[in-house]
């Protein structure tokens, strides 16, 4: 058995495998993190445990303290310069988040062709695979909540958007919040593409995951996809090879 566990901004993922296949998959809060001792007890001793962190060093103590009884030592994986058939075009390839990496890797595995890599969660990214599978770079903005809270602590008039709803012609700030802010996301992701297009010309596949994704739907191209967990998705791929 092997166990995935993506390590966020804001919350812990995890999911258990065997042959390729998921047995079980979960999220915690960060603050919940002893408690997946309890929920994995019935899964028994992993073979192996791979990680992305990029919550920082009190989130991977936290997670440390799980595997001394299994006496495992966890693979924390990092970006690397070629790893799973995609390679690392950063100026450092090792200063890419893990987070995109893997889920880059699990994006290359379900299309293998040129890709724009999107994951909305804290932060929105949106990175761009090559036809022949080089990361050639990627933007990174604000997630929804994020933009949200900013406007709100910056403009006390803002203070309460959350009860707006995506419209064509906002006629209430509440409204207007809430699609401006949905309206800049969609926006980072559809230039990139178009970018990604430009540089290819060919067709550019797109793929969605993470917390935020849903404020997305609707306002991509509809051959988009829509995947959970592809952070998972992407270590259980590494942890295989």
């Amino acid at each position: 058995m092997i166990l995935c566990i993506d390590a966020g901004n804001s919350l812990v993922k995890w999911g258990s495998a065997r042959d390729g296949q998921w047995l079980a998959q979960g999220r915690v809060a960060h603050a919940d993190i002893p408690r997946l001792a309890e929920r994995w007890q019935g899964f028994g001793v992993p073979q192996k445990v791979v990680i992305s962190n990029v919550a920082g060093e009190k989130v991977r103590s936290a997670l440390n303290v799980l595997f001394v009884r299994w006496r495992l030592n966890p693979v924390w994986i990092s970006a690397s310069e070629a790893q799973c058939g995609i390679r690392n075009g950063y100026e450092q390839p090792g200063q890419l988040g893990s987070d995109r990496w893997a889920a880059m890797i699990a994006a290359w595995e379900r299309v293998g062709g040129a890709c724009v890599v999107v994951g909305a969660g804290t932060a929105l990214t949106a990175d761009a695979l090559s036809s022949d599978g080089e990361f050639i770079g990627g933007a990174i903005m604000p997630g929804f909540r994020l933009m949200l809270d900013a406007l709100a602590r910056k403009i006390p008039q803002l203070s309460a958007p959350s009860h707006g709803a995506l419209r064509i012609f906002p006629s209430n700030t509440a409204d207007a919040v809430q699609t401006g802010v949905r309206l800049a996301m969609a926006g980072m992701v559809d230039r990139m593409r178009d970018s990604l297009q430009n540089k290819t010309n060919g067709s550019v596949a797109c793929i969605v995951s993470g917390g935020g994704a849903e404020e997305l739907r609707g306002l991509l191209p509809g051959d988009s996809q829509f995947v959970d967990n592809l952070v998972l998705e992407g270590l259980l791929r590494i942890a295989q090879s």
